[in-house]
């Protein structure tokens, strides 16, 4: 066979199926039928860069328990969506400040503050949560540690993260204060996080699915937005079991807003609000709203 850019071959129902069991196994993305068309390409778009020419024989490549790693890796990165922006959903990020600026009233801060944002893919999520800390902090002239861990499967959208470094576009979402005090122009229409907080961020790869084999931190705030409907409604409620462990007490969960709405948990209880849709951690004190 000799590939060409109109001929292509058609995915087959078993070739669908097979594919869409090894996403979901292995990073839980349940796909739709209708999402055949956008697997197809993605799929014979790097058989093509490699030369391979058959659906099967590249399947079996990346399910090689010796050498399918690296070509996994590099196929997930094409079938996972990566596109976020700063200060996304105000009024989840409003909620998480006035959380913090009731811990500092309250005198409840302990030696660190942490926070995880979760899925951050190109990491202006997990950007938006340190400087809404740090101005927080700044305000209230408190000099309290804080820490932003961000998370996401994709390789390739981490080593964006830790670079910093934005299109002058991605930042026309920021207030022009925030975008002149944390962003330096480094070459006409790229800017880089260009702030002491910049040593309060940390980026790692990893798969929601095996969060318990992350490092034994407790987190004050897991924010996750809009990667939890990607999931079966059950494994939706697996995870959320899971990440709701590494709450400190009386931390916060914060979920994009109607992603699930029946997950009940005895460790936690949801906020009454409905322009967000959050959870606090029970154990000892409740945070008041």
């Amino acid at each position: 066979m000799t590939w060409s850019l109109t001929s292509a071959p058609d995915l087959s129902e078993q070739e669908f199926s097979n594919w869409s069991k090894l996403l979901r196994e292995r990073v839980g993305i349940r796909l739709n039928p209708n999402q055949r068309q956008f697997l197809q390409s993605q799929v014979s778009m790097r058989m093509r860069e490699i030369g391979e020419e058959s659906f099967g024989d590249y399947f079996a490549r990346v399910c090689d328990a010796n050498n399918g790693h690296i070509e996994w890796s590099i196929l997930l990165d094409r079938l996972v969506v990566k596109e976020t922006s700063f200060f996304r959903h105000q009024p989840s990020l409003n909620f998480v400040c006035g959380y913090l600026q009731d811990k500092i009233v309250h005198k409840q801060l302990q030696e660190s503050f942490e926070i995880w944002s979760l899925g951050c893919a190109t990491g202006e999520e997990a950007y938006s949560l340190a400087m809404l800390a740090n101005e927080a902090l700044e305000l209230a002239k408190e000099d309290a540690y804080f820490g932003v861990l961000g998370t996401d499967i994709s390789r390739i959208a981490i080593s964006v993260a830790r670079t910093g470094q934005f299109s002058d576009r991605k930042l026309s979402f920021l207030p022009p204060p925030l975008r002149y005090k944390y962003f330096a122009e480094r070459k006409p229409g790229v800017f880089e996080f260009d702030h002491e907080l910049a040593d309060k961020m940390c980026f790692a790869c990893s798969n929601v699915l095996h969060a318990e084999e992350m490092p034994k931190l407790d987190f004050d705030t897991i924010y996750c937005q809009n990667m939890l409907v990607y999931f079966d409604p059950q494994l939706r409620h697996e995870v959320l079991d899971t990440i709701a462990k590494r709450l400190k007490p009386g931390g916060i969960l914060v979920i994009g807003l109607g992603e699930v709405t029946d997950w009940k948990n005895k460790t936690v209880e949801r906020v009454a609000r409905t322009d967000v849709q959050a959870y606090v951690k029970l154990d000892n004190k409740t945070v008041s709203m």
